[in-house]
This record gives structure tokens, sequence and C-alpha cells, in this order.
């Protein structure tokens, strides 16, 4: 392949499974990381890959990670439900701005690749409103600048083979067997999960590289969506949560209780998350 293809976000979760498949297919790499010393050796070892040291606010590094790519996944981001010493505003917003403020300057023709989230359209939450306002910048930057094509990406629940993501969550709450799994099952059960599973999701988003009709489109990367009981009855099934939780007294309310807590203290967990659908 000769597309050179830039990862921000490239230590991230998907950022290095995104790398790993895109090696696969021999295309050239460009990571741009926040810190070397945590990019894994596994993938520190292909020629075709080029690891980039700088953030979003570096526009130095910007620059230089931009020069000759083709494409740009864009990735990095705060993922913190809500707003906390403006670090989502600085990195999904601000950041976004500089990264496109680089490719105006470059002024190349590139695919620029924006990571949403399903969210903008189901949780009310800072991130979300964040994601959905980055939408707007992008598709708005690429209709001033009609060199960049924009492909926007809402990406579902994440999970991997090490039932990591939100079936780990799921997982590790029901087995808690406390207030928490109870109120999971039995006050939250039926809020659904749209859940794609990692080697799907990289499979999804190298082939929006391959298409060259994906552009200035819309795409929600989910393979199945299923109620909270959905999964948690899969789960038992494959033996992998030990039983069914008890119902407790007053969990809607107390649910209601963690919700404010948690806009509160800038915090969230599995429950306030499930809890903040629209």
């Amino acid at each position: 392949m000769n597309k050179k293809i830039l990862v921000t976000g490239a230590n991230g979760h998907i950022g290095r499974n995104l790398i790993k498949r895109l090696l696969k297919d021999d295309y050239q790499v460009v990571a741009l990381v926040r810190d070397l010393g945590k990019m894994p050796a596994w993938l520190l070892g292909s020629s075709n890959l080029e690891v980039i040291e700088g953030n979003l606010n570096d526009k130095k590094s910007l620059k230089q990670a931009i020069e000759e790519v083709d494409v740009i996944f864009h990735l990095a981001a705060v993922l913190r439900m809500f707003e906390k010493n403006n670090e989502l505003y600085q990195t999904n917003i601000l950041g976004l701005k500089n990264l496109l403020g680089a490719c105006k300057k470059v002024n190349r023709r590139a695919r620029f690749i924006f990571a949403s989230t399903i969210d903008v359209e189901k949780k009310e939450t800072d991130y979300a409103r964040y994601k959905l306002k980055g939408e707007k910048i992008t598709k708005d930057f690429c209709q001033k600048n009609p060199k960049i094509k924009y492909i926007i990406v809402r990406i579902g629940n994440v999970w991997g083979e090490g039932k990591e993501g939100m079936v780990g969550s799921v997982i590790e709450t029901i087995n808690k067997e406390n207030w928490q799994s109870s109120i999971l099952y039995h006050v939250l059960g039926n809020k659904p999960l749209y859940l794609v599973e990692m080697k799907n999701l990289v499979e999804k988003l190298v082939g929006l590289v391959k298409n060259p009709k994906a552009t200035n489109k819309t795409f929600s990367l989910i393979d199945e969506t299923l109620t909270v009981k959905d999964l948690v009855w899969r789960l038992k099934k494959q033996k992998l949560i030990s039983g069914y939780p008890k119902k407790i007294s007053f969990g809607g309310i107390i649910i209601k209780i963690w919700k404010f807590l948690g806009r509160i203290l800038k915090r969230g967990d599995l429950l306030v998350y499930l809890a903040c659908e629209k």
C-alpha cells in the first residue's frame, strides 16, 4: 500500500490495535504519542512505523506528523464523562482545532477520520456533548477546505477478547454481588448497550481507508445492540458471571442519587454512564 496514515492517540487501546492492523497491510504509519516510553515494544520494531512524540497543543509536532500523510485517524481524546479542570475542552475541542489547522497549513489532499462516539445520540454527558461539537467543527472545516474530506465514525461500546471494555465492566460489576450489581441488573437492566468487538472495529476502520466512496459521511460502528439483561444472560451462559444479583429495596431512588453525585463530583462509573441515557 502506498498510503501514509497518521494515527493520533496511538498509545490508546484502539490506536494500538489499529496501527497493528494497518501495518499488517503494509501501510506507512505515523503514530503521534504523548509519551514515547509507553509505546508497546511489539509495535516499535516495524520499519513502516514512524513515531512522533508530541501532543495536540504542540503545533510543531502536529506539523511534523501531518507532512505527506494521505489519511488521518484522529483518535486522541480525553474520555472522561464530565468536564473537570477544562481537560475535555482543551483536548477534545482545542486539540481538534489545532490538528485541523495543521492540515490547512500543509495544504494537502487527505481524508480526516474523526473518532466520535455513538453516545452523541444516546447520552447526556459532557464527553458526548463535546464529541458532537467536534463533529460539527470537522464538517465545517472540510466544507471551507475541500482538499480535506471528512469521515466521522461514531464508535460503540468497545470490548475485546479479554472481555475488557464495556463487557468487562458488566462482568466485574455483576460479580461483585452487592448493591451495584443489583441496580445494574434490576434498575438498569433494560438499558441498551451498543457493542463492537475490537477486532471488528479495526476491520471497519481499515475498510474506510480502502473505500473511495466513504467520504463526507458519518458511520455508526457497532456490531449489535443488547440490553444489560441480554448481555448478562449471555455471560451467564458462558460461565463468565456467577449468577443473577438479588433485588434490593429503593434501587430506583439510589441510582438517582448516584447519578446526581456523579454529576456534582465530576465522577462517573458504569451505573452513572447507563443512567445518563437521553
